[in-house]
């Protein structure tokens, strides 16, 4: 289990920077242009450009690796009965269930309470 906790910690970590690097780049075309990048960009240079596109290549494979990673080790270590197994062994049989709806659940009367500081 404590596999699995590392796991998620790099998962969610590089799950973040992908998200930071990805916000970092350049919106020169396509979809990123909608966010008002223009010629006045942070990152004008062709250079710095390219690394923060490798950076998000890498963190993208890191980040689906780590998944499927995690997937793989937290694979069959959930629930192995489906929830209708369950439903039908908790079943009460029928005679029991209508011998429980002719008991009254509900007293008729209710005790009078000796001392009781009700305002009369």
């Amino acid at each position: 289990m404590l596999l699995a906790n590392i796991l998620l910690f790099f998962n969610i970590t590089v799950s973040v920077l992908l998200v930071i690097v990805i916000l970092l780049q350049r919106a020169s075309s396509g979809l990123g242009a909608l966010g008002g990048g223009g010629s006045s960009a942070a990152f004008s240079s062709a250079s710095a450009g390219n690394a923060l596109t490798k950076a998000t290549k890498y963190l993208a494979i890191m980040f689906l690796g780590s998944c499927l990673w995690l997937a793989v080790e937290l694979g069959g270590k959930g629930r192995h009965t489906s929830i209708v197994d369950q439903t039908v062994e908790s079943v009460i049989p029928v005679e029991q269930a209508a011998e429980d709806a002719a008991l009254p659940t509900v007293p008729m009367t209710l005790p009078e309470a000796e001392g009781s500081n009700v305002a009369e």
